[in-house]
């Protein structure tokens, strides 16, 4: 029972940080899609919107980065995200 239970746990955690990561996919479309923007600019801009707290927003951002929906066109101590290949 508490195993089962440890496993709902965990999934709605990985359902939550999916659906996270696509509100952060979707505020990046609305407000980036054209400019690109840094980790920053991302990260303040979904805790001010989407209403998120600083871990999630970079939990979303690097989900993101991971499944190639946002792709880093600058460096790595400089990032500029744009929307990925995969990010249909």
């Amino acid at each position: 029972m508490v195993e089962n239970a440890a496993t709902a746990t965990a999934a709605a955690a990985v359902d939550a940080e999916a659906v996270t990561a696509e509100r952060v996919l979707a505020l990046f479309r609305r407000n980036f899609s054209e400019t690109g923007a840094s980790k920053a600019e991302l990260r303040d801009t979904a805790i001010e919107e989407v209403g998120i707290s600083r871990t999630w927003a970079y939990a979303a951002i690097n989900r993101l980065l991971n499944d190639g929906r946002l792709i880093n066109k600058g460096s790595e101590s400089r990032p500029l995200l744009k929307l990925g290949v995969y990010a249909v």
